[in-house]
């Protein structure tokens, strides 16, 4: 499974309307990007950016906590960026986390 599907079977009813969306996305880079990336290097930088976590400074992990605590209290599982951003669409979109 890609990761471009991984990021969207969390949004639930709205994964029609944004796999559209990204799909239209990814094809705007893949026609506009100055210097082409063959699927390897796409799927590595996609690979590095799913598990991505805030910097170990006090500073970003502060920000990176208060960003969860706005979505949720109990979610102690959220450790990368990806996961705190589905966590916001989730929960924006009226799930309870």
């Amino acid at each position: 499974m890609s990761a471009l599907n991984r990021i969207q079977q969390p949004l639930g009813k709205l994964q029609g309307k944004v796999a559209v969306i990204t799909g239209e996305i990814l094809q705007w880079v893949l026609e506009n990007a100055k210097t082409p990336r063959a699927p390897w290097e796409i799927e590595t930088w996609s690979a590095f950016m799913e598990k991505r976590g805030p910097d170990s400074d006090a500073e970003t992990l502060a920000l990176f906590a208060e960003y969860v605590g706005q979505h949720s209290k109990t979610r102690e599982d959220v450790k990368t960026w990806l996961e705190a951003i589905e966590l916001d669409d989730y929960a924006s979109f009226g799930g309870k986390p």
